[in-house]
């Protein structure tokens, strides 16, 4: 599990929004536009996404990790919410279906009372042998090549 640092001691592959997302159009809207003027995407650093092209942040405010809330951008949601809780009360919400309305736009987790981890690097060794990660069957994709 990913743990909150300070922004200086971020890994590679927790980071902050790449400046091109930061820009690009959709990435300034809020579901309450009294939240654009409290945050800034600058100070958001990402922990995850969606199979849907969600973002998932924590918002950098403060020097205590422990007490950044979760912003997520979801792409069919109308644009950027902050919810007060850290990345694991946020996830077990979403597994339990404890928000009032799911605040992803990938449904796969929304009550999923048996959700499963992968690492990246053990989802590639699964993929690499032909086989889906995520429903041990055949992967139908396997050897293709796209550009």
């Amino acid at each position: 599990m990913l743990v909150p640092q300070s922004a200086a001691s971020v890994p590679a592959y927790v980071d902050r929004l790449p400046e091109d997302t930061v820009i690009a159009p959709g990435m300034q809207d809020w579901q309450r536009p009294e939240l654009a003027a409290a945050y800034r995407l600058e100070g958001m650093i990402r922990w995850g996404g969606t199979a849907a092209a969600d973002a998932l942040c924590w918002v950098a405010s403060g020097l205590d990790p422990e007490k950044w809330p979760v912003a997520v951008w979801a792409r069919h949601g109308g644009g950027w919410e902050v919810y007060d809780c850290g990345m694991v009360e946020f996830l077990l919400k979403v597994f339990r279906a404890d928000f009032p309305e799911c605040p992803i736009s990938d449904l796969s987790l929304w009550g999923n009372s048996a959700p499963r981890f992968l690492h990246m690097q053990e989802e590639q060794r699964i993929r690499d042998t032909g086989i889906d990660p995520w429903t041990g069957e055949p992967d139908p994709w396997a050897g293709v090549e796209f550009d």
